[in-house]
């Protein structure tokens, strides 16, 4: 029977950077680049685990986030039990989150977005959602600078 313990299998499959602390995964990356593990049967995000090994319960409906933003980073100090909402304000936050041309079903990009914020002085939100082919909605989000905010005049 392998006498040795679940920490010690996981930390045998690490590489500490040195310089931020991160200690890298260097087991199985899944495509998304976190770590994978088997853990009880059941093969999971090596963070997850780790978080779980270093005494924090996950539920298998938590979310684990990192604070490092290097997904294929087990270091349990790191590591974070969070919502979805932390999640994603954290990405918004940190540029990880696809924003403006970025996005792929974009239909503006930010030279439409200049021209829509100068032409919504002379024409309505309607002309300009039809113009344009988005809603009046988007031209309304884009003209209080709620949308496309990183566009500047």
């Amino acid at each position: 029977m392998d006498d040795v313990s679940p920490l010690a299998r996981l930390l045998a499959r690490t590489k500490l950077d040195r310089e931020t602390g991160c200690l890298l995964w260097t087991g199985t990356i899944h495509r998304s680049g976190y770590g994978q593990v088997r853990h009880n049967g059941a093969v999971t995000g090596a963070h997850r685990v780790a978080l779980e090994l270093s005494g924090v319960p996950v539920k298998p409906t938590d979310l684990v986030l990192h604070s490092c933003d290097v997904r294929h980073c087990i270091n349990p100090q790191h590591l974070r039990i969070g919502t979805h909402l932390e999640n994603v304000r954290d990405a918004v936050a940190r540029k990880r989150y696809p924003y403006g041309t970025k996005v792929l079903s974009a239909k503006l990009d930010e030279d439409k977005v200049r021209t829509i914020r100068e032409w919504s002085k002379t024409h309505t939100q309607q002309k300009l959602a039809d113009i344009f082919a988005v809603s009046k909605w988007t031209i309304a989000q884009i003209v209080q600078g709620k949308a496309w905010k990183h566009v500047k005049e």
